[in-house]
């Protein structure tokens, strides 16, 4: 959170744009203020968001974890055998790493889109493009 509160407020792309109470602080003075104007709460602000951040990971471990297992028991062999893993074998881990990625960010991608839009509304809604190239 404190980095988050010093990234926004230094390294907008316009003086206008930054917050008037602003002057360099470091991590600290950062934490003194988040604690002085919003109280032990404005250091969680954000954190069901964050939370909702890692489904995406939970997913593609769960979906890739799944056809792991499924292509292990299609070898018709155990996994404690000495047999040589081969270039299938790879292939094909491979090719349920990227099914898997591919299945949790369809799934996830509605909280990246409502979280990206949410950040721009609330800190960037008077970026130009002309601002964007003065930065």
């Amino acid at each position: 959170m404190v980095q988050s509160e010093n990234s926004l407020a230094f390294n907008s792309p316009s003086h206008s744009t930054r917050k008037p109470h602003c002057k360099k602080m470091n991590a600290l003075q950062c934490a003194r203020y988040v604690y002085k104007t919003e109280g032990m709460r404005g250091f969680y602000r954000g954190l069901t968001a964050s939370y909702a951040g890692i489904s995406e990971t939970m997913i593609c471990f769960l979906i890739y974890e799944t056809l792991k297992k499924y292509l292990v028991r299609s070898r018709f062999t155990t996994p404690d055998t000495d047999t040589e893993k081969g270039a299938s074998d790879f292939l094909g881990l491979m090719v349920a790493a990227a099914f898997a990625k591919g299945c949790a960010s369809c799934i996830a991608y509605p909280h990246a889109v409502v979280r990206i839009r949410d950040f721009f509304q609330k800190h960037l809604k008077n970026l130009t493009i002309t601002k964007i190239f003065e930065w």
